[in-house]
């Protein structure tokens, strides 16, 4: 499983970057957007490879900004807390009023804010947390 969270999450974003990249700085414009995770942020036991893959995520994504910074591309990482999607399941929904998560639609505004920044400026990393504890009370 380590391998395969890997492979989804990092590996195959580094593919993806590295194809588009060529097309990309000689149009000298475009945006390299992930979402990644608060959890690029912070450690935690029993989701290692997740931590893992969304730290270098990160890496790659600060690094590949100062490769490809000169050429008008931006880079950036949105990192959101608890969003309201299938990913949330099991044990997780019943503890969580998803009503009070992140929805999906605030995640396509911060892709859509760093589009619509000017050319001399890149949002590299935006973090998106509920305004209100999504948790259940007892």
């Amino acid at each position: 499983m380590w391998e395969e969270v890997m492979m989804v999450n990092l590996v195959n974003l580094m593919r993806l970057t590295g194809r588009c990249l060529p097309m990309m700085k000689e149009l000298k414009h475009g945006a390299i957007i992930t979402i990644s995770s608060l959890a690029a942020t912070m450690t935690g036991g029993g989701v290692v490879q997740y931590h893992a893959s969304k730290w270098g995520v990160n890496g790659f994504l600060g690094s590949i900004y100062e490769d490809v910074r000169e050429h008008g591309i931006k880079v950036c990482s949105i990192m959101p807390g608890f969003v309201n999607t299938p990913m949330i399941q099991g044990e997780d929904a019943k503890k969580l009023n998803l009503d009070k998560c992140i929805q999906s639609e605030d995640i396509a505004e911060g892709v859509l804010y760093v589009l619509r920044t000017p050319y001399n400026v890149c949002p590299t990393e935006i973090k998106y947390r509920p305004q209100y504890t999504p948790y259940m009370k007892n």
